[in-house]
């Protein structure tokens, strides 16, 4: 079974998570948090891997796909319960593991107290959490009371989208997966989540992203349409360096960019394939932890 598991594994999304990573992690050290003089950081937020609003985009589609993409090959309820059933365990685990490790920083004095702090932080934890909020944000806070005032990790922020955007997907599976006219389903899905808030749609298209990639049709047309897919790079750069910086007012420009860069991850072979190599790989593996750890 793991044998299976591990051919049947999509390699270039860990590639697409960990690079997205990576410009999370050089958005908020270069652009947010130490940026080196008022002028480079304006140049940097036009450099896609320093977007990290733009690299969290990515994340939210590449989330819908990996979601759906074993149900989408296989049609097998069971696939679709045991996805269900790890999900919230597969990212409130490690979230914890991160909160008891910034518990025990505070706890061995190793985090300055706030008047010490640079100014910025000095707003951010300024006292020690102690035991009992380290285990309600890991388990019930960060997913469903998320206080951008009082959170232990800010970048997780991302998280109550993360658990609803999971249950969107799955759901959409559940009621739709073997349908014949499914797209017409996921289309109706992905404009009413549109509505409700931009980013739930993302979920949605990583799902219509994934039932393309297991399709007859891109199975047929792969070697002609994967050149196609590689064109799409070159004007979501482009388009990632005329991005505003007011991401909040302008989710669409962010959500289109965003696809065109992992339509072009997904379907196109060279770029596929580098995004499978073994450094981008290696991000893959490490990009959970990397978000989580990167803020404190």
């Amino acid at each position: 079974m793991k044998e299976t598991v591990a051919a049947d594994r999509l390699h270039f999304l860990d590639g697409l998570r960990g690079w997205g990573a990576a410009a999370v992690l050089l958005f908020h050290v270069f652009v947010e948090a130490f940026p080196i003089n008022p002028e480079v950081t304006a140049s940097l937020r036009h450099v896609f891997m320093f977007n990290g609003v733009l690299a969290v985009w990515v994340f939210f589609l590449v989330s819908g796909f990996s979601l759906a993409i074993a149900y989408c090959r296989r049609r097998d309820s069971q696939t679709l319960a045991k996805i269900a059933l790890g999900r919230y365990v597969r990212l409130a685990v490690p979230i914890l593991c991160a909160v008891l490790l910034l518990y025990l920083l505070f706890s061995l004095g190793m985090v300055l107290p706030a008047d010490q702090r640079l100014p910025k932080f000095q707003g951010v934890l300024p006292t020690a959490p102690n035991l009992w909020e380290v285990i309600r944000f890991s388990v019930f806070d960060v997913f469903f009371a998320f206080n951008p005032a009082t959170t232990l990790i800010g970048p997780l922020w991302t998280m109550p989208f993360e658990l609803w955007g999971s249950c969107l997907v799955l759901g959409a599976l559940f009621v739709a997966g073997r349908l014949e006219r499914r797209g017409y389903v996921y289309a109706a899905l992905a404009v009413v989540a549109y509505l409700i808030h931009p980013i739930y749609a993302a979920f949605v298209v990583g799902l219509a992203l994934a039932e393309v990639h297991v399709s007859e049709f891109w199975g047929q047309h792969v070697a002609k349409l994967s050149g196609s897919a590689a064109l799409l790079i070159i004007p979501g750069i482009y388009a990632a360096s005329l991005l505003p910086k007011e991401a909040e007012e302008h989710h669409a420009a962010y959500f289109a960019v965003a696809l065109l860069l992992t339509l072009g991850g997904i379907f196109s072979r060279p770029l596929s394939g580098f995004l499978s190599g073994g450094v981008s790989r290696f991000f893959g593996r490490i990009s959970f932890p990397l978000y989580l750890v990167h803020g404190p």
